[in-house]
């Protein structure tokens, strides 16, 4: 692996050196190398990790690299392989020689030696349901009708304490897939709550929100007891 400055060559990094380089992804910061007989390597932070079948890899020699998001692509002579966040996830497309891929949020388009262009379905296969003013989402039916019956028990009077976390930052690439689905899902193909002059509920109002709150750089919560219920009053501050 080579590095111009726009006067000299010379080489990235030892570790990236005496490679046979069939494709690249990425920047100068955070890229992905395939090699021919050395697997994939993820060069960040100063350093290059190398994932070959030992990690997931369906084989060592790879064909063609795709980047969507915090997700990678990675098409071998045996199929293709995602990582989510640098860590491998799963095998996609098993048994399809991968000379080229195109990605997007919800497909990835697979170009193969002896199969055409082959679309692999990214889609989050999820149920839903409504009750009143909940709305149940799992990948699990099971696990929603166990909610869904659980929802019509009277509960137990006892206190409890709930806390719960989410990194906006960090989510939102995700979230935004997964409300676009659930907005689709909601209403056999269109956008819940769509007309002519409103956005999507879900994929629009709901992730523009978390896109907002994904710049906050501090935030105060300030709680009041006014005797038959409880009154917050949340601050954010925004970095500029």
């Amino acid at each position: 692996m080579l590095l111009f400055n726009g006067k000299q060559i010379s080489v990235l990094h030892p570790t990236l050196a005496n490679l046979y380089i069939t494709s690249l992804a990425g920047d100068e910061t955070d890229l992905w190398v395939g090699t021919l007989n050395r697997g994939v390597l993820h060069w960040h932070s100063g350093t290059a990790e190398a994932f070959s079948e030992e990690q997931g890899l369906p084989d060592r020699q790879v064909q063609s690299l795709a980047i969507s998001g915090d997700r990678v692509f990675v098409g071998t002579a045996a199929g293709v392989a995602e990582f989510e966040r640098g860590r491998f996830s799963h095998v996609v497309a098993p048994g399809l020689l991968a000379t080229a891929l195109h990605a997007t949020p919800t497909s990835l388009l697979v170009g193969t030696e002896d199969q055409g262009v082959r679309t692999i379905s990214l889609a989050i296969h999820s149920s839903a349901a409504v009750h009143g003013k909940y709305l149940v989402v799992s990948d699990e039916p099971k696990l929603v009708a166990s909610i869904l019956a659980r929802l019509n028990q009277k509960p137990e009077a006892k206190s409890a304490l709930f806390i719960a976390g989410f990194s906006h930052a960090r989510e939102r690439e995700r979230f935004q897939r997964f409300t676009s689905q659930l907005d689709a899902q909601a209403t056999g193909g269109a956008s819940f709550g769509q007309s002519e002059n409103t956005p999507p509920f879900f994929s629009r109002n709901m992730a523009s929100l978390s896109s907002a709150l994904s710049d906050v750089s501090s935030q105060k919560i300030i709680v009041r007891d006014a005797g038959d219920k409880v009154l917050q009053t949340v601050t954010y501050e925004w970095s500029r």
